[in-house]
């Protein structure tokens, strides 16, 4: 009998101590959220949702940039349409302006190597249209070059950055003033440029050693 209310009492404490750990376990905490009622109404929002009469977009215009007066309208009554408060007006703003910067830098990326491309064609061209005549036409045309330089400082420039230094009309041209620019200044000179062949065309020449 006592060995039953021994263990019976064994019983009664482990269950006790598994009632007490119970109670004593940290509760979860959980975030507390604004409930709305019936009476009470809607919870108050901490987001500012109010539509403005006129967005202000100068945190994301570039410094000193000025809006379109028709793109400001048109866009004021799409944000208006779309509910956008000023500050979600701006981030698609921004998104809009970065959106076009890089739309404008591929483009022009394009363009410059199709022009690249372009100006290398013109030269593989004129140098097929010109043939065993290539470098004698080049040189012609750099006595040209070398002697209107004088008169029209950058006009090497303009024939790289516009790349007509590889048209082959701009090559005959040139090799035909460049021929009259020998005969006023003496076979000597012009047999000299024309012998350095198509490098000249880019190079200065010192006339002074011919």
């Amino acid at each position: 009998m006592d060995e039953q209310n021994n263990a019976a009492a064994n019983d009664n404490t482990g269950a006790e101590q598994q009632t007490e750990q119970q109670v004593t376990a940290p509760a979860v905490e959980t975030p507390k959220e604004e409930m709305g009622t019936i009476l009470g109404g809607a919870p108050k929002s901490t987001v500012d949702t109010a539509l403005p009469d006129a967005y202000d977009l100068k945190a994301v215009l570039p410094e000193g940039a000025e809006t379109d007066p028709a793109i400001m309208e048109s866009f004021t009554a799409l944000a208006k349409e779309s509910g956008l408060n000023n500050e979600a007006a701006q981030k698609w703003a921004q998104y809009g302006l970065n959106y076009t910067k890089e739309a404008l830098a591929a483009q022009e990326a394009l363009i410059t190597q199709e022009l690249q491309k372009e100006v290398a064609d013109w030269g593989k061209d004129a140098k097929a249209q010109l043939g065993a005549d290539y470098d004698k036409t080049v040189g012609l045309a750099a006595v040209a070059v070398e002697t209107l330089e004088k008169a029209v400082p950058g006009l090497r420039e303009a024939f790289n950055e516009t790349g007509a230094g590889n048209r082959v009309e701009f090559i005959r041209l040139f090799a035909k003033v460049g021929e009259l620019v020998g005969e006023d200044n003496g076979a000597r000179l012009l047999g000299g440029v024309a012998a350095q062949g198509a490098g000249s065309l880019y190079d200065k020449t010192n006339f002074e050693k011919y």
